[in-house]
């Protein structure tokens, strides 16, 4: 995602990892990202990406609603 304000992003994948499992990764393009969790899996914690050897580098503040996703 390229979205403001900086470091957006990693509190949402911050907050998806204390809820599930991170399954599936991906970056794209040059600022684009693709995270899978499976949340009915047991959180695992704050989420280490596999090019990465430590946390995010940059993570906003603030909190995020996590809602399941319904068809319209």
């Amino acid at each position: 995602m390229n979205v403001a304000p900086v470091g957006f992003d990693n509190l949402v994948l911050d907050e998806l990892a204390r809820r599930g499992q991170l399954e599936a990764y991906k970056e794209y393009a040059e600022v684009s990202r693709l995270a899978i969790f499976d949340l009915a899996a047991t959180a695992t914690g704050p989420v280490i990406l596999p090019h990465q050897q430590e946390r995010f580098p940059v993570t906003a503040q603030g909190c995020v609603r996590i809602v399941r996703a319904a068809r319209w």
